[in-house]
C-alpha cells in the first residue's frame, strides 16, 4: 500500500526548471501584477452609462463607421484625437445620454480604447483590431517584457523567478 501524503505538510516538488512548487496549494504565478483597477473619473463614467451601455456601444460604432466612411484614419497607427471623440459625445446626447463635461472627459481612456478597436476592425481588419487590444493588455505586455530580455527558455524561468520586471 501506497503512503499517504497529509494535507498538513504538503509535498515539494521541483519544476522541469528547478523551481519548488509546493503541493495541495494550487498554482502561484511566476510574475504578479496588481489587478487592473478604474480611476474614479472613470468609475464615475461607468455608473453613468448604468443600463445605457447600448446606447454607448451604438455611438461608438456609429462614429467608426462614419469616420471609416470619410476616410480619417490612413494608418494603423492612428490616434484617436479630440475630434473623434467629440463625435462620440455628439452621438450620445442624440442618443439620449447626456453627461457632464467632467464625466465625460473622466471616461475618455475608456472611449478612446473602444473608439479605435471598433476603427481598427472596420479599417484594418480583426487582426488589426487584436494588435490594438493586446497592446493595451497589461499582462501581455509584462510577458513580452520578460521574453525580450530572455534568449533562451531557461532564461525566461530564470527571469520569472526573480523579481518582477515592474512594480505595477
Amino acid at each position: 500500500m501506497g503512503t499517504a501524503h497529509s494535507i498538513a505538510s504538503p509535498t515539494a516538488y521541483r519544476s522541469d526548471g528547478g523551481r519548488p512548487l509546493a503541493g495541495g496549494g494550487g498554482i502561484v504565478p511566476d510574475v504578479l501584477l496588481k489587478p487592473d483597477t478604474l480611476t474614479t473619473p472613470e468609475q464615475e463614467f461607468s455608473r453613468a452609462l448604468d443600463g445605457q451601455l447600448a446606447v454607448c456601444r451604438d455611438a461608438i460604432n456609429a462614429t467608426a463607421l462614419d469616420l471609416r466612411r470619410r476616410g480619417v484614419v490612413g494608418s494603423e497607427n492612428f490616434v484617436v484625437d479630440e475630434a473623434m471623440r467629440n463625435e462620440v459625445r455628439q452621438k450620445l446626447e442624440a442618443g439620449g445620454l447626456h453627461l457632464t463635461d467632467s464625466t465625460f472627459r473622466g471616461g475618455g481612456v475608456l472611449v478612446d480604447q473602444q473608439l479605435s478597436y471598433e476603427l481598427a476592425r472596420y479599417i484594418f481588419g480583426p487582426t488589426a483590431e487584436r494588435r490594438r487590444r493586446i497592446g493595451d493588455d497589461r499582462q501581455i505586455g509584462e510577458a513580452v517584457a520578460l521574453l525580450r530580455q530572455a534568449q533562451t527558455p531557461s532564461a525566461l524561468l530564470g527571469l520569472a523567478s526573480g523579481p518582477p520586471p515592474s512594480a505595477h
